[in-house]
């Protein structure tokens, strides 16, 4: 089964490492559901809340309402710990409240959240992140069962996918010699795959290789023939939506390149005829829908989806005593140290694993919470930096089970303390000619430390100084407005007090008002359909009618790289935007908000401002500036 979580139905939700606002698969549909539980347009709406606990900051930690920093290797025993307040009498229950319990959190945060899950039973759901163990995942499943979120908040559809074969498993079979002809279509092992598995070399264990490929990249070289690959755009083909849905895919224009797709390669390989692309979905789709009706098959290209195809949801049955041998045997992790560090892979927030390190504008686009563009760094907390004696950018030598990787650091607000972040997908040596220029690759490559046996999380890692400062290119520092209030935010429980408040918007945290003719200053530049009267509709003034929501925006940057596309907007480069000079029509701005002693609670607007005022645990409001076009 697959999960299917119903993210716009639930009033409660409790993200264990997840970031599906950003790195996990179907971010995009989460985005939408998670956004509609954040949109008030009176005094009597709600709002779904957010409860998430990671080690790195990412976007769902961003908009959380209450986030935990925790280390990665310590997000099973919160798990454990959650599920001993939740779930039912029984031998699960009875193995999470002997597993450990995460270190230095405190019992109010896990015995707060697991009272509202168990508020809003029906309402409530739990996830958890792809780079989390078994066991969480299973406790996961035992949690929303108990909170009756299947069929509700959540659903487990009868998968579609074919599990397969590990990529260890096919090494193996490479180094016995036991395969004759090896075909990788689009991978790029030679690139991603674990270090531990030397794939260059155990790639060529097979007497032939043959690769489809857009690149001629790392893998291509390892290979005894390269065929071009057509962009997904350019063929026919067809796929299934999270749910299962059936969609065609149509070509937009003829190959550019004269690339050949996956679909032929593997119907000549099995001998099929017909070979061609369209042929095969056509065929594919008749048998699917058992007819051979020509206006049935022009209404799923006109619809764009195939009704009634979604796969089934499957009534969960628990599996108590399974539940229970996951908690008993999951991996249990010491809480990291200054002398034992925990490294935590990451899928990149623009460049994925990598298959998108030679698109310049994901290159310059900013990184959601660094800002970085670029580049990737070894993320780390100002505890953690302070403890080891680190500056900002400098150097270091990472090591994890023998492996080594020189890399410098950039200290982030939010960070779990002797935690370590790295992004995947930089650091590319035959990626094109935009990721590795005149010979010199962005950024760093981090599959280096990256083994099978820790793909996400790599405990015990040990950092020591090496030489010199790096030259990091980061957008939040440019155009500082200094002193004004850039940005002003308000609770639910003000706006239900008074809705209208736009008008003369005044918090004790930022104090300020919409300018109006009392300033001696026109009013209706700044009047709107909605500052007098909400039930207006028109306005006699020349504008623009877009409007973002504050509320629902999650601070993704989609908008900045959809504007790039449609606008055709150049990148510059490195050099350029170091000194200023991106060309980006609008942008989204990441402030921290914190806490510190002896004052309120402040937005840090400059960069340089919050590295000198450290807030560790901050909230951040993300804050879109757009073009003119756009007001």
């Amino acid at each position: 089964v697959t999960p299917y979580y119903k993210l716009d139905a639930a009033e409660v939700i409790v993200s264990l490492d997840c970031d599906f606002l950003g790195r996990e698969d179907d971010s995009a549909r989460f985005n939408r559901a998670f956004a509609k539980g954040r949109k008030v347009t009176g005094a009597h709406d709600t709002m779904n809340r957010l409860y998430v606990a990671e080690a790195l900051l990412s976007i769902t930690g961003s908009n959380a309402d209450h986030r935990l920093r925790l280390a990665a290797g310590q997000i099973f025993a919160l798990a454990a710990a959650l599920a001993a307040e939740i779930l039912p009498a029984g031998d699960a229950k009875t193995a999470a409240a002997a597993a450990p319990k995460p270190v230095g959190v405190d019992a109010r945060w896990i015995a707060e959240c697991a009272a509202d899950l168990l508020a809003h039973k029906g309402k409530a759901v739990v996830v958890a992140g792809y780079s989390q163990p078994v066991a969480v995942h299973a406790i996961v499943h035992a949690l929303n069962a108990a909170l009756d979120a299947f069929g509700r908040t959540a659903d487990l559809k009868e998968s579609t996918r074919n599990p397969g074969g590990s990529l260890a498993e096919l090494g193996t079979s490479l180094n016995a010699g036991r395969v004759e002809t090896l075909v990788i279509l689009e991978g790029n092992p030679v690139y991603d795959a674990p270090a531990d598995l030397n794939w260059a070399e155990t790639q060529r264990k097979a007497r032939q290789v043959i690769r489809l490929g857009y690149y001629e990249d790392e893998t291509a070289a390892q290979t005894d023939w390269h065929l071009p690959s057509a962009h997904f755009l350019e063929a026919w083909g067809d796929a299934r939506t999270s749910d299962g849905t059936l969609v065609p895919v149509q070509p937009l224009i003829e190959p550019l390149f004269g690339g050949i797709t996956e679909l032929e390669v593997l119907a000549r390989i099995a001998g099929e005829t017909p070979n061609k692309p369209y042929d095969i979905v056509r065929a594919t789709y008749f048998d699917l829908a058992k007819t051979t009706a020509e206006d049935a098959w022009e209404r799923f290209l006109h619809d764009g989806f195939f009704a009634g195809t979604a796969s089934p949801s499957v009534v969960p049955d628990i599996d108590a005593a399974a539940v229970t041998k996951a908690i008993q045997d999951a991996p249990k992790h010491a809480a990291p140290s200054k002398d034992a560090l925990e490294v935590v892979f990451h899928r990149d927030a623009k460049v994925d694993d990598g298959r998108f390190a030679n698109n310049g504008w994901l290159q310059e686009l900013p990184d959601p919470i660094t800002k970085l563009v670029w580049d990737n760094a070894a993320l780390i907390s100002r505890k953690t930096a302070a403890e080891l004696g680190l500056a900002n950018t400098e150097f270091v030598t990472l090591e994890v089970g023998g492996r080594k990787l020189t890399v410098p650091i950039w200290i982030t607000p939010g960070l779990a303390d002797h935690t370590v972040g790295l992004a995947l997908g930089y650091g590319r040596t035959k990626p094109g000619r935009v990721a590795c220029f005149e010979g010199h690759p962005v950024g760093f490559n981090a599959g280096a430390l990256r083994t099978s046996a820790a793909p996400w999380i790599a405990p015990g890692a040990k950092v020591t100084p090496s030489r010199g400062n790096h030259a990091f290119a980061t957008t939040q520092s440019h155009w500082a407005m200094s002193g004004r209030p850039i940005v002003r935010e308000a609770n639910l429980a003000q706006f239900q007090k008074n809705p209208l408040f736009a008008r003369n918007f005044d918090l004790e945290a930022h104090s300020g008002h919409i300018p109006n003719a009392e300033d001696g200053l026109p009013a209706q530049l700044y009047k709107t359909p909605y500052t007098e009267d909400p039930k207006r509709q028109k306005s006699d003034v020349n504008q623009w009618g877009m409007v973002v929501d504050l509320s629902a925006c999650t601070g993704c940057g989609a908008c900045v790289i959809a504007c790039q596309s449609e606008n055709n907007i150049p990148i510059v480069g490195k050099d350029q935007v170091l000194r200023g000079r991106e060309m980006h029509w609008l942008r989204i701005d990441r402030y921290f908000t914190g806490y510190k002693e002896g004052q309120r609670n402040k937005l840090i607007a400059d960069e340089n401002q919050w590295k000198e005022e450290w807030i560790d645990d901050p909230q951040v409001v993300n804050q879109p500036m757009m073009c003119q076009h756009c007001e």
